[in-house]
C-alpha cells in the first residue's frame, strides 16, 4: 500500500514540474512571436520602403510556421486544455500581424 502512494506521489510531482516547464516554454515562445510581430512593423514605419513587402512576408510566414510548432508541442504534451489561452492569444497575433501589414502597406501606396 505505501509503494503505491509513493508512485502516485512521485508522478504528481512530476506532473506538476512538467506543467511549469511547460508553461515557461509556452510563453517564451509566445515573447518570441511578439518580437517576430514587430520587428517588420517598425521596420517599415521607420524606413517607409515597399521593398520590404517581401521580408514582411517572410516573418509572417514565420510566425504562421511558430504558432504550428507551438499547436503541435502543446498538443504532444497533453496541455491543450490548460493552455487555451496561448491557441487564442497566437491566433489574434497572428491575424493582427496580417491585418496591420496589410494596413501600413494601404498607407505607404
Amino acid at each position: 500500500m505505501n509503494d503505491k502512494k509513493e508512485f502516485m506521489s512521485e508522478n504528481k510531482n512530476v506532473g506538476i514540474l512538467a506543467s511549469k516547464k511547460t508553461k515557461r516554454y509556452l510563453l517564451s515562445y509566445m515573447i518570441v512571436l511578439a518580437v517576430i510581430f514587430v520587428l517588420p512593423l517598425f521596420m517599415l514605419l521607420f524606413s517607409r520602403d515597399l521593398t520590404l513587402l517581401g521580408a514582411n512576408l517572410l516573418f509572417f510566414e514565420l510566425n504562421m510556421f511558430l504558432f504550428l510548432v507551438l499547436m503541435v508541442y502543446t498538443y504532444i504534451t497533453r496541455s491543450e486544455n490548460k493552455n487555451w489561452k496561448i491557441y487564442t492569444y497566437s491566433f489574434i497575433l497572428s491575424l493582427s500581424y496580417l491585418i496591420i501589414t496589410f494596413i501600413v502597406f494601404s498607407l505607404f501606396m
